[in-house]
């Protein structure tokens, strides 16, 4: 497992809720993707709070990211 997974699941999931998917979705991004995942999430983190990962979408070469803060609206990074 890489680091950098590690360091999400560690970090980043929320325990009471059922994380399968958004795990198995983690799973196949590589390091530079994670490492966007993890950047994204200390963004929010800096100017509202605290949060979890929520949602991770992969379409094609495209990378959507979302927490659980009500006011984090989510982000898409294009050609990761």
């Amino acid at each position: 497992m890489s680091e950098l997974l590690k360091k999400i699941k560690d970090n980043y999931l929320d325990s009471r809720i059922d994380n399968e998917k958004l795990i198995k979705t983690l799973e196949v991004l590589n390091d530079n993707q994670l490492d966007v995942v993890i950047k994204r999430i200390k963004e929010v983190e800096d100017v509202l709070g605290k949060c979890n990962l929520r949602l991770v979408n992969l379409k094609s070469r495209d990378l959507a990211v979302f927490t659980d803060h009500t006011e984090d609206k989510g982000v898409t990074f294009f050609n990761i």
